[in-house]
């Protein structure tokens, strides 16, 4: 069973929103920037405020997982800007032990849920880039909380950007998730989209 979703996913300031809002399809983001209880949660996972990680980590498990929920179904294909697929890869950069161990239980049961309810996605689009290329980026796109909060958590960064791709994949590999990976970082974002697009229209006229 096949969800009516594409997710774009990948690291922090990739430019996952800018593919997402170029593809001519209803588009579900993952933050809602007027939302003031996200903002806030968002800061306090940055500057690893007086709100506990984990309360954190499970809302947006929770947000993520009623945005694919709601949407799979939809006559016309949405378009998700990152999933519950990458839930368990932020979460293993603010929890350890017992608390991780915990929530990768919940994370691959809601997971299954999703698959067995509503489907996988259409297809996945990773999105990929090196070190040099994400501060660029990072600070280009000008999100006051990440840049304010930089040199606080550039080793959390430095990680994202080495790891995120195998994690990627390897959870594609546990769930059976068709997905491609398109390397940004000598691509202008008109070359991206038309590499997306080539595949999306491949995977639906498959």
């Amino acid at each position: 069973m096949m969800a009516n979703i594409i997710v774009v996913g990948g690291p922090i300031s990739v430019g996952k929103s800018t593919l997402v809002s170029s593809l001519n399809y209803p588009i579900i983001n993952e933050l809602d920037e007027n939302d003031e209880v996200q903002m806030i949660l968002l800061e306090h996972t940055y500057k690893k405020g007086r709100v506990a990680p984990e309360v954190i980590e499970h809302f947006f498990l929770q947000i993520r997982k009623n945005k694919y929920s709601n949407h799979a179904n939809k006559e016309k294909i949405h378009v998700l800007d990152r999933s519950i697929f990458e839930s368990l890869w932020f979460a293993q950069g603010n929890l350890g032990g017992k608390s991780l161990k915990y929530f990768r239980k919940l994370w691959e049961k809601e997971i299954k849920e999703i698959i067995k309810k509503s489907g996988k996605p259409l297809l996945y689009i990773l999105l990929t880039m090196k070190w040099s290329t994400f501060k660029e980026r990072l600070f280009n796109r000008g999100r006051t909380v990440e840049i304010e909060n930089f040199k606080n958590n550039e080793k959390f960064f430095k990680k994202h950007i080495a790891e995120y791709e195998k994690h990627m994949t390897d959870v594609f590999k546990l769930f059976g998730i068709n997905y491609i990976k398109i390397d940004t970082d000598n691509l202008s974002t008109n070359q991206v989209r038309e590499i997306a697009i080539k595949e999306i229209k491949g995977v639906i006229n498959a």
